[in-house]
């Protein structure tokens, strides 16, 4: 019932917060890390701005490899507190997808009933978003072309983008690794 004040918590995820060694092998492995920093830009909008982790003053690029790193460089930069947490870049070579669902979390920690589907149906890597309403997921894929649906606060994006990880990373239930989803 829509109209309904009764909160339903059978939507409410567990959430784990991993210890050491949980970011999944199949990124750790590759030499696409970044890190970023929270930004206000020039609209005064808040932005995760993508820095070098073996240079932290300096830029990253996306679409540049010369300014990615391996993991742990990245995780050592954001343990000395000169980032907010490591990224990872997606490549055409990496047969990877990212998954971005905004402002998908409700108040109570439940998941937007809408989306749920799209959780339940990719058992995959799975975390909560630096802005704690949003959820990330990494599978194995393949998309034709990047899709924003900001209506729908749905994004899926295979090459050109870097995720944004929280330096507390969480992850929802138990998979911690990276699966193939393709249908």
């Amino acid at each position: 019932d829509r109209g309904s004040s009764v909160t339903d918590t059978s939507n409410t995820p567990p959430w784990i917060t991993p210890r050491d060694g949980t970011m999944p092998a199949a990124l750790t492995e590759l030499r696409q890390w970044c890190v970023w920093r929270l930004e206000t830009n020039a609209k005064g909008e808040s932005t995760k701005v993508p820095y070098r982790a073996d240079k932290p003053g300096t830029h990253a690029s996306s679409t540049n490899p010369d300014t990615w790193t391996d993991y742990e460089t990245a995780r050592r930069c954001v343990e000395a507190g000169k980032a907010d947490g490591p990224g990872f870049v997606f490549t055409d070579d990496d047969g990877l997808v990212f998954v971005d669902l905004d402002d998908v979390i409700d108040d109570h920690g439940g998941i937007d009933p809408a989306r749920r589907w799209i959780v339940d149906a990719m058992r995959t890597h799975w975390h909560l978003s630096q802005s704690g309403r949003g959820l990330h997921a990494v599978a194995y894929g393949a998309i034709p072309a990047a899709v924003k649906n900001k209506a729908a606060g749905v994004e899926l994006y295979a090459t050109g983008r870097y995720m944004a990880i929280p330096a507390e990373l969480q992850l929802l239930e138990d998979v911690t690794e990276v699966t193939d989803c393709a249908p």
